[in-house]
């Protein structure tokens, strides 16, 4: 949905000659599409009785298998090649198949899912690796804390068949047989049981005809060779209702903080009461303004997070759902968030809710519709959702509406409900505490939630305010992007440059600013300031505090971030356009004039103290700090963006407003804006804040901005290191395997070979998918990691294997290397690439803030605002023999090696 001609999004729904309900979303002016099947089956039609729990997830890995006799490549293959990404998910309820693709292969992309859903071989061939496949998911999910811990509720207070796990068990993974998967898709996976959505630049009737004539050329072949007296059916489900009693559990895991979730029944998605009951909830728990996060993240820092949810099962036959509350936090502090949490929800019960708040909540549920429309495929999604639970396309419709006429005493009506009901909690601990230690303050915080329904200054704006002795609009040199007629950059004053896109296609808008400096301009002593930096200036500026900027920023639906990286750190904001005028003003002041408070300054440590103890457990996070550490070695490339504790503590307020300014006041800096505005709008709002920054560099001496600028541009060129090993013993059911060689920075001409590379490597149907997942079983994660900065990168393979099978894991990585090396890509694969990057660039680039960020790095550091479109140029002129001559030498080096896991 990248253009800025379409107006409106145009929305039919079908009912096919072949019994397939069908949703046509017309998005004109649109480069992408995307098509989606929804079938009304998921893990909750499963029963142990018939052997088959996991069966719709393992169904929905062989329908990828689906290449039938006819076919000259795999339809996975043949989607990759023209840039198209096809992926599935399966729910309790649902599973949903999806393809994205650029727009003018709609068509095609629509044939190729129908055919891969409509009559799958089940080949035994298939299956036995696939089932090593999903056993090495399923391991996956049992070294994620998250996963387990909504296991361990899921088996605490899920009814019946929703106390199945989505991805099964080992003994009926390991034993899964075609004769069951025909049993479980014959009974489910029909049209009649489907909805298919359509979304894309449809450009006329014609057209539109065409689709519909490619969707009824396809049926499903029912062909009713088993008994299905004991398959579950519809109509044998019960109703979604949580266990009868409340209860709680402990249960240990390998990590550094502990996580606590609170569960409570919810109304059904289409009952009257569902809108009151969430906006209760998400008024209790959701964002950085809500009550219990202002209690306890901002004001007494015992939680990292917290957050409130709600999941709806059942679908509209058997509606219920659950409310969440979530937190992690160090288990020290344990002991007063239970304190706290009874507290605060005794008190919310005695006082109820403020207007304000309400009026905040509701404002975020309808904003989302609208953000809904940057991307089809979210749309899309929505339109998809809404079918498998309300059976109507337009039922989340009814919802918002009463989400908009909700008053105040009808949500604290629903919030005492909410409470009176049975409460289920369950927490993670790391496993060197004992959980005799916890019982008894659970079973005490327990029995307070379960008795608690017992009777008991304007933030400034930015205006268009005009400048005068500056540079005026008028003057302005415009360099607009040879390849993106909506986009352009201009120089605004010296060192200060400005993007611009304008996107009417929904009226939101990204803005995002970019400082040179980040990780590169540090060092040991340094290391980790522009991190804290870019977190601790969206925590406040002159005359407005953190309390009162997040209030107005989640009053208007709308976030404001920190961000940094090797080479920058800045802000990005992503906002609803009538908001403009205000969160314009909260953005240029936050990065101009942030007031570093004390406090927030403590808080943001404290945060990130706790990062870094998480990241202790985490074995991905730990193989890529060692990739770092062994890639770049001396270079600043190789520390830690977070920095360390030891620096942590050692920053002082003085030290963080003093790099601030010096960065503000002497690097180059980039303003980039991506929405529905006029530039000439935005000129005036962007140019008073900008022309004071400039004026203030002017009274500090601009030869400092040029000889500073000079400095990050002239830094030391990378060594490059080969054939080393690194190992971290881990006790994880997962081994994470890293090998790679150190790259280029982002200029050099044999970037374009390695980015061909990465891209035919890439994807479910490359040859490294294919062999180490499909073929061999090793595991579940394959990927190439191509990273590419301006000082230098690396390129490598990322595997997630067996612990038990890392080590053939490892060999096998190698020969695949040692292949490739002598010429494993052919070229009829290497001829797919031009169409591969093309369909990938426009799928990569839908969001605002997806144009913000690829225009901006490039812009800021000479490359180019064009840079992403150039380099696909090169790639398009790039021969085979060149493409094979750099990768033989190339990968002719020593590799380097990183493996995390158990001996």
């Amino acid at each position: 949905m990248n253009t800025n001609n379409q107006k409106s999004i145009e929305i039919q729904q079908l009912d096919l000659k072949n019994n397939l309900k069908t949703v046509f979303v017309n998005s004109r002016g649109s480069s992408v599409g995307c098509v989606q099947i929804w079938f009304r089956v998921g893990s909750v039609y499963e029963s142990k009785k018939e052997k088959n729990l996991g069966m719709a997830h393992f169904l929905e890995h062989m329908f990828f298998k689906n290449n039938q006799p006819h076919r000259k490549m795999p339809i996975v293959k043949e989607i990759e090649n023209y840039g198209g990404e096809i992926n599935a998910f399966t729910s309790f309820d649902y599973t949903c198949y999806y393809i994205n693709t650029p727009n003018n292969y709609l068509i095609k992309s629509t044939e190729l899912l129908l055919e891969m859903v409509s009559n799958p071989l089940f080949k035994e061939d298939d299956i036995h690796p696939e089932r090593e496949v999903v056993f090495e998911e399923y391991r996956r999910s049992l070294d994620g804390p998250g996963q387990v811990a909504f296991r361990r509720l899921q088996l605490l207070c899920f009814p019946g068949s929703y106390r199945n796990s989505i991805l099964g068990e080992e003994t009926t993974i390991k034993n899964f047989n075609r004769k069951a998967l025909v049993k479980f898709k014959n009974s489910f996976y029909t049209f009649s049981n489907a909805l298919l959505v359509v979304a894309g630049d449809f450009e006329s009737d014609k057209y539109r005809g065409r689709i519909i004539d490619t969707i009824e050329s396809f049926k499903i072949k029912q062909k009713h060779t088993f008994k299905q007296t004991t398959q579950v059916t519809r109509e044998d489900l019960t109703k979604f209702e949580l266990k009868k009693k409340s209860s709680f559990e402990i249960h240990q895991k390998d990590v550094n903080m502990s996580q606590l979730t609170i569960a409570i029944a919810a109304k059904p998605f289409a009952s009257d009461q569902a809108p009151n009951e969430e906006l209760a909830l998400n008024i209790l728990g959701y964002g950085e303004t809500s009550i219990l996060y202002k209690e306890l993240v901002t004001k007494k820092m015992l939680a990292n997070g917290v957050s409130c949810s709600t999941m709806y099962l059942g679908g509209h036959l058997r509606g219920g759902g659950t409310h969440f509350i979530k937190l992690s936090a160090p288990p020290e502090k344990l002991n007063d968030i239970f304190n706290s949490i009874s507290n605060i929800l005794q008190q919310t019960l005695k006082s109820g809710f403020l207007v304000a708040e309400l009026e905040k909540i509701k404002n975020q549920y309808l904003a989302v519709k609208i953000y809904d429309k940057e991307s089809l495929e979210s749309f899309a999604y929505s339109l998809g959702n809404n079918y498998c639970q309300t059976n109507d396309i337009y039922g989340e419709n009814n919802f918002l509406e009463k989400v908009a006429n909700a008053n105040l005493e009808d949500v604290n009506a629903a919030f005492k409900d909410i409470l009176s009901r049975n409460i289920y909690a369950s927490l993670q601990i790391p496993e060197n505490l004992s959980i005799e230690t916890f019982k008894l303050s659970v079973n005490k915080f327990h029995d307070q939630l379960v008795n608690l329904s017992l009777p008991i200054h304007e933030p400034s704006t930015a205006t268009a305010t005009s400048t005068t002795g500056l540079t005026s609009k008028s003057k302005l040199t415009i360099n607009k992007s040879k390849f993106d007629p909506n986009a352009f950059v201009c120089e605004l004053f010296p060192g200060i440059k400005l993007i611009y896109r304008q996107n009417t296609i929904t009226p939101t808008f990204a803005i995002h600013a970019y400082i040179k400096g980040g990780l590169v301009c540090e060092n040991e002593e340094n290391n980790g300031i522009h991190n804290i930096i870019s977190n601790v200036i969206t925590r406040g500026y002159t005359g407005v505090s953190y309390n009162k900027l997040q209030t107005e920023l989640e009053g208007f639906s709308s976030s404001l971030n920190g961000i940094c990286g090797k080479n920058t750190y800045g802000l990005t904001m992503h906002g609803l356009s009538k908001f403009s005028n205000k969160l314009f003003g909260h953005f240029f002041e936050s990065l101009l004039n942030p007031t570093f408070a004390t406090k927030e300054i403590k808080h943001e440590r404290e945060m990130i103290y706790r990062l870094l103890k998480n990241q202790q457990k985490d074995p991905i996070k730990q193989c890529f700090k060692l990739v770092s550490k062994l890639i770049f070695k001396n270079h600043p490339y190789s520390l830690d963006i977070e920095g360390s504790k030891k620096n942590l503590a050692r920053f002082c307020t003085e030290e963080l407003i003093n790099t601030h300014k010096m960065r503000l006041n002497s690097s180059e800096i980039l303003v980039a804006y991506c929405g529905s505005m006029t530039f000439e709008k935005f000129y005036n709002y962007a140019i008073d804040p900008l022309s004071r920054l400039y004026k203030q560099r002017i009274s500090n001496n601009l030869k400092f901005l040029k000889s500073e600028t000079s400095k990050i541009k002239q830094k030391l060129e990378m060594d490059h290191f080969y054939g080393q090993k690194e190992f971290l013993e881990f006790a994880r059911e997962q081994s994470q395997i890293f090998v790679g060689l150190p790259t280029f920075d982002m200029k050099n001409k044999n970037e374009i070979y390695l980015k061909i590379l990465t891209t035919l490597l890439s994807g479910q149907s490359s040859t490294l998918f294919t062999k180490m997942r499909d073929q061999l079983g090793l595991c579940y994660t394959v990927s190439p990691v191509h990273f590419s900065a301006l000082n230098g990168g690396y390129f490598g393979i990322y595997m997630a294997s067996g612990y038990d099978k890392s080590m053939k894991a490892l060999d096998e990585l190698k020969k695949f290397i040692e292949n490739i090396k002598n010429g494993g890509i052919k070229e009829r694969e290497f001829n797919t690439i031009k169409s591969m990057i093309e369909g990938q660039t426009k799928l990569s680039l839908q969001y605002n803030d997806d144009y913000a960020s690829t225009y901006s790095i490039p812009e800021l550091h000479g490359i180019g605002i064009d840079h992403i479109y150039k380099v696909n140029e090169l790639i398009k002129k790039a021969t085979y023999k060149n493409f094979h001559q750099f990768i033989s030498q190339f990968l002719s080096q020593p590799l380097n090696v990183v493996v995390v896991g158990k001996k």
